[in-house]
């Protein structure tokens, strides 16, 4: 959760300082740029930069707090050690590539639902086959233990006598009266 709120305040905050770097009059004159004519939105981009650490620390993140501290401050130099001109060509990379993957995103989209609608008809149409071969397998199997069942029930013997009884057979005496009955 650290990591991941730090990584969104960076985010947030890198991008109003950007912002703010890009339409700086004094850093674009010194670079012999044009500065433009248009309404700086410098109060929401520096809202933009310090808003992500005050929530941070107000939320009780100080971990997320401290790394965002570091990152947002070696971001800036960074930016700053950047030329407008440099700034321009990565931006139109990053424009570039963003068109280049949203067409391999879609190809790639277009593929997955073609793949899933095939695997899909093969699964329907298997899945009728594969049904069958189950039930010709109950059948087979059921078929095999009504088989069993009955040969166990045709040679099913006479239980043994139990001892007593077999010591009675043995001498030929007559069965043993429960007690208490009159003989």
């Amino acid at each position: 959760m650290t990591a991941f709120l730090s990584i969104l305040a960076l985010v947030i905050s890198s991008a109003g300082v950007l912002y703010l770097a890009s339409t700086n009059a004094k850093r674009l004159r010194a670079f012999n740029r044009q500065v433009p004519d248009a309404r700086r939105w410098a109060l929401v981009a520096r809202i933009a930069i310090f808003a992500p650490g005050i929530l941070l620390i107000t939320g009780g993140f100080t971990a997320a707090f401290v790394i965002w501290m570091g990152a947002i401050t070696v971001l800036g130099w960074g930016i700053a050690a950047f030329s407008p001109t440099k700034i321009d060509r990565a931006q139109a990379w990053l424009e570039n590539f963003g068109a280049v993957s949203a067409q391999r995103t879609a190809a790639l989209q277009v593929s997955a639902r073609d793949r899933l609608a095939s695997l899909t008809s093969r699964i329907a149409k298997g899945d009728s086959d594969r049904i069958a071969a189950l039930e010709a397998r109950v059948a087979e199997l059921e078929r095999l233990l009504n088989a069993r069942n009955e040969v166990e029930a045709t040679s099913a013997t006479v239980p043994a006598p139990s001892t007593e009884r077999q010591s009675e057979i043995a001498t030929d005496r007559p069965p043993l009266m429960a007690a208490g009955s009159p003989s």
